[in-house]
């Protein structure tokens, strides 16, 4: 039996949905974006656990996690260049792909032969926003396949200020 929750009565509350707590730490959504969040859940009458499945695969947690990933990697490599950063970033990202692979990913002699040419594609990296783009449109097919009114929503949700629309 599905639970509806009425939505949270203001942004700073102190009520967190369940599929909030479910998240890691470096995807939980900013708070005053958390009641659109549930809203979106309820109006959609998805469950917490299919809920915090949808952020997880959305763009912006693939961006969320590839800050994450980048802070780790300054606090092990403090004497990186930023575009030495970058790269063990997206390497990080071509070995996450090669060892776990999920629908929509390019086949694994594709992401090996990428990493073996890792600093022809770094040529057109220079910035972070470089690398997210990069990421994208990798993953494009794989975002098009999850592509739905859910997922549209959170990414529009989530995505407010931001520049990776």
């Amino acid at each position: 039996m599905k639970i509806k929750m009425k939505p949270l009565e203001d942004a700073n509350s102190h009520k967190e949905p369940q599929w909030y707590k479910m998240l890691p730490d470096h995807l939980k959504p900013p708070t005053d974006r958390i009641e659109k969040l549930e809203n979106l859940r309820v109006h959609f009458d998805l469950l917490h656990n299919d809920f915090c499945m949808e952020i997880g695969t959305s763009k912006w947690a693939v961006i969320r996690t590839q800050e994450y990933t980048l802070n780790k990697l300054r606090g092990q490599f403090p004497h990186y260049s930023e575009k030495e950063l970058l790269k063990e970033l997206l390497l990080s990202r071509f070995r996450a792909k090669i060892m776990s692979p999920t629908f929509g990913d390019p086949p694994p002699e594709e992401l090996l032969e990428k990493t073996e040419n890792i600093d022809k594609i770094m040529e057109n990296i220079n910035t972070f926003q470089d690398l997210t783009n990069y990421i994208l449109e990798m993953d494009k097919t794989i975002f098009n396949a999850l592509s739905s009114v859910v997922q549209n929503g959170i990414n529009s949700i989530l995505s407010e200020g931001d520049s990776f629309q």
